[in-house]
């Protein structure tokens, strides 16, 4: 029989040993919605966008695939900007490669950023801005987000507590 000193030493050992050698690292995925509205100050457009980027925090490597359309004209650069918040302008903190003169396209790319631009990009204070030749400051900007910074609940009837109402006609939403 072991003695509970050696049955935890041995539990210690086996743990050590199944972990030595491998790394634990998280891949956070983010989203942005980019359009005019969106600029500070606000541009009116019907250029659009969307976005989603992929964060390691192990490596630091930072994934963008960015899609925008209908732009007023032709783009001149892209960047991330922070830290901002929504209605705050920020400076740039990396330059994105583009199709200069395109108004619809895409932007695909990765970069190792900084643990500062790490940190802004998880707390939701950078986001993404593309500028064009009509509008040099930014035509569409989009804040980079986490899923858990935004929440959409379906309500019915069928989730009351404790018992449920199933005769109704009436659902909602919540965002």
């Amino acid at each position: 029989f072991f003695s509970m000193s050696k049955l935890h030493q041995s539990i210690v050992t086996v743990f050590v040993l199944c972990t030595i050698g491998f790394t634990f690292s998280a891949e956070i995925k983010f989203d942005a919605v980019i359009e005019g509205i969106y600029q500070n100050p606000p541009v009116q457009t019907i250029g659009t966008g969307d976005a989603t980027f992929t964060y390691d925090t192990d490596s630091r490597k930072f994934t963008w695939n960015i899609a925008y359309e209908l732009l007023e004209s032709g783009v001149t650069m892209a960047h991330i900007h922070g830290p901002s918040e929504l209605d705050e302008n920020g400076g740039h903190l990396i330059d994105l490669e583009v199709d200069e003169g395109s108004v619809s396209g895409t932007i695909k790319d990765s970069d190792s950023i900084t643990l500062d631009q790490g940190e802004y990009i998880k707390n939701g204070l950078a986001y993404v801005n593309i500028h064009t030749n009509d509008h040099p400051d930014g035509e569409i900007r989009g804040q980079i987000l986490t899923t858990s910074q935004y929440f959409k609940a379906d309500i019915t009837g069928s989730q009351e507590a404790p018992t449920p109402v199933t005769n109704t006609p009436y659902e909602g939403s919540a965002e």
